[in-house]
């Protein structure tokens, strides 16, 4: 509650508005029986159901992965890769080279598989006849020139001697050649060493197969009792100890260095293994279509993140949803020795089930060890039974939001109100995971998305390109941004670069983001320096003369053309293209051209009708800006609204903020006006543009006291007086 409390702070120094008194917490009691009844749900459906199998594993977080997290938790690791020489049964002086990037897994090989389709090698040397992929032969030059080829069709049903038949898990094993057509002929040796025990696909052809499964791994990542000298050895420090075994037998043909992509935790980002393990899966197969057809529906920006995502619900597995773990959502799945498993879906069903009902009583949350105590009496044979007790998938916490923040259960006409969301953002790393879990979880609840847009920009990473890192010292904490860049600069950078590419995120970017933003503040600046001196007798910003120059009606209608653009853009969800929009605007139309023409009206002594009218539109059109980039620099733009508007109209809204968006007007636009002036600055970019002289004024006009405050800055974004607290 602590960090939830400071999270709520830095949020709102970032300009966050968010309901944070209603702000929904995952370890709420709330929370858990909203999974709890989406849980009971899909169970209704059939989906909900245990397995047993190879699942990736994290030694030092002790729990499986799901497939969904390990997508985007690949790193670029260098594993010690051996090849063996395995001895064919009925000819000893024939072996099969087998190469393996994880030595740890061989103690648990049952078979070994070819590609029937594939030729394979005979290459002998010293009297010793080796089998390997033919157009892998070349890369081990020890082997000599290859005598002949066979199909891997004729190797298939060899028995071999194992690579750790000594083994007392070994016992009984007999090791053969099996066919599989997914073994490549790109690496290694085109013929894979296969432990079900160890892999998932290892796993589904041993079911195939009918082979034996070997589990050699606790669930601390060490060898279980029965691998020898092995025993109790860690599995990640296991490639020397493995290599000198092999060595021993005269069973190690080559051992080298391989570096490649290796998955790893996202929590910890410990190296990943497979071990077998109980766990409890949703079935994916009839969720699959639904999800697929209601992503169709969904807006994605960039666009081509929606095939993207229907890459994976097309090719996704079922999805694990226990945890090994102590803290968490518990699982609400009471298993009985007759066979029934009951899931309760709420604390009051909880109670109505309980052997004791005054032990849900006594619960202080819905959470271990108080709920393990409890335990309900099963509704087939009125044994008692207890809870499992595994937790649930984090992922099942945040796919629940979109029902557990509006009342679902409790208020359906206010969740009708609000679901589903009109936009959410969040980096691509979410596709598989947050965006997901949301789909996955909506769809099943009521057959449609629970969002109409996303965003998935790319990672944030540092100034360097590489990941933040506290240890590379390129990190950059939230606290030190506040202070050093300001919230509008921070989110003026994500607002304006490109989302398909990975976001730079450093102190220079937001030093450029204040310099071009200096840019509208000496707009202001010019405008109010010359107001507080002529004192001229303003309208509300919606208030326009009759009859302006060409000029004004030049700027106002370059204005509304970028009104129409920003709003456009807004509605499409297209961020980078409202900013750079009102960017082009300032720096384009209103400080090149309309100032550097129009500053000599400002100079000159006299307030006449022309000089009136360009001050009238100068201040119409800093509102405006004010109001187009409100959405993305909220406390600056509040700040320069309140010092012009409230000066001007005391009734005008206290903010910024409560204001309404600007409304384009047609009757203000002028396209013959702009293609002239086009033109015009078209001729000039070709020739020399002489510099403009400077005028310095004195004095100031009577008629009455200053409007506004004079805009001091001793740094782009930093106003120096306080931003109030309605913004």
């Amino acid at each position: 509650m602590h960090f939830a409390q400071v999270q709520t702070e830095q949020s709102k120094q970032l300009g966050q508005w968010m309901d944070w008194p209603s702000s929904y917490f995952t370890m709420s009691d709330a929370n858990t029986e909203y999974n709890w009844s989406f849980l009971q749900r899909c169970h209704e459906r059939g989906w909900l159901y245990p397995g047993h199998r190879p699942m990736p594993w994290c030694t030092r977080c002790g729990t499986s992965i799901s497939q969904h997290e390990m997508l985007d938790a690949y790193a670029e690791l260098t594993h010690e890769a051996v090849t063996v020489a395995l001895p064919l049964r009925d000819r000893p002086d024939h072996r099969l080279l087998v190469w393996t990037t994880t030595p740890w897994t061989l103690p648990a090989n049952v078979a070994v598989a070819v590609q029937p389709a594939l030729d394979y090698a005979e290459c002998e040397r010293a009297g010793t006849v080796y089998y390997v992929a033919a157009g892998l032969a070349g890369r081990y030059p020890a082997l000599g020139r290859p005598r002949r080829t066979v199909k891997g069709a004729e190797l298939v049903g060899l028995r071999y001697v194992g690579p750790f038949d000594e083994l007392p898990v070994q016992r009984g094993i007999e090791h053969r050649v099996i066919p599989w057509e997914e073994v490549s002929a790109e690496e290694g040796t085109g013929i894979v060493h296969i432990a079900p025990g160890c892999g998932l696909e290892d796993f589904d052809l041993g079911r195939r197969h009918g082979l034996p499964v070997i589990a050699p791994v606790d669930p601390e990542g060490r060898y279980l009792d029965g691998l020898g000298s092995l025993s109790g050895t860690p599995v990640v420090d296991a490639a020397a100890p493995i290599a000198g075994l092999l060595k021993e037998r005269g069973l190690l043909f080559a051992r080298a260095s391989h570096r490649h992509r290796y998955p790893t935790c996202w929590r910890c980002g410990q190296e990943l293994i497979f071990r077998v393990a109980d766990e409890w899966f949703l079935s994916a197969t009839e969720i699959r279509p639904l999800a697929r057809a209601a992503n169709e529906r969904v807006t994605w920006i960039p666009r081509h993140m929606q095939r993207r995502m229907d890459d994976w619900l097309a090719n996704m597995g079922d999805w694990c949803i226990s945890r090994k773990r102590y803290w968490g959502l518990p699982l609400p799945f009471y298993p009985c020795e007759c066979g029934r498993l009951t899931v309760v879906g709420s604390r009051r069903e909880l109670r109505e089930l309980a052997m004791d009902p005054g032990a849900v009583d006594a619960v202080p949350e819905l959470h271990r060890p108080w709920l393990d105590d409890v335990l309900i009496r099963c509704p087939g044979c009125a044994q008692p039974v207890r809870r499992i007790p595994e937790v649930g998938d984090c992922w099942l916490d945040a796919g629940i939001v979109p029902f557990s923040t509006l009342g679902y259960l409790e208020d359906r006409p206010q969740w009708e109100r609000w679901f589903p969301a009109d936009f959410i953002v969040e980096a691509v790393g979410q596709l598989r995971g947050w965006f997901y879990a949301m789909l996955f979880m909506s769809t099943a609840l009521e057959g449609t998305s629970p969002y109409r847009t996303v965003l998935a920009h790319e990672r944030v990473l540092a100034a360097d390109g590489r990941e933040m890192h506290k240890s590379w010292g390129n990190a950059v904490w939230l606290d030190d941004a506040l202070e050093k860049m300001g919230p509008d600069v921070i989110r003026h950078m994500f607002a304006s670069q490109t989302i398909t590419e990975p976001i730079r995120f450093g102190f220079e970017a937001a030093r450029e983001v204040k310099r071009r933003f200096l840019t509208f503040w000496n707009v202001y600046s010019l405008f109010v320096t010359y107001a507080n001196v002529d004192r001229p007798p303003l309208q509300e910003p919606e208030s326009l003369p009759v009859h302006v120059a060409p000029l004004e009606q030049w700027l106002l209608s370059r204005l509304q053309a970028t009104i129409t653009e920003v709003r456009l853009a807004f509605d499409s969800y297209q961020i980078r293209r409202a900013v750079t929009a009102v960017d082009a605007f300032i720096h384009d139309d209103l400080s090149n051209w309309y100032v550097r023409r129009r500053r000599r009206e400002f100079w000159k002594g006299t307030l006449d009708p022309e000089k009136q009218a360009a001050f009238q539109v100068l201040y119409h059109v800093l509102v405006r800006v004010c109001q187009l980039l409100a959405p993305v620099m909220p406390f600056i733009t509040d700040h320069v609204y309140q010092n012009l508007v409230r000066a001007v109209s005391p009734d005008a809204p206290v903010s910024l903020h409560l204001a309404g968006f600007p409304e384009p007007d047609p009757a203000r636009a002028r396209p013959d006006l702009e293609a002239d002036v086009e033109a015009a600055r078209r001729v000039l970019r070709v020739g020399s543009r002489p510099a403009m002289p400077r005028a310095s004024r004195s004095g100031s006009r009577s008629g009455g006291p200053s409007w506004w405050r004079p805009p001091k800055w001793s740094a782009p974004c930093e106003p120096s007086s306080p931003i109030s607290s309605t913004s």
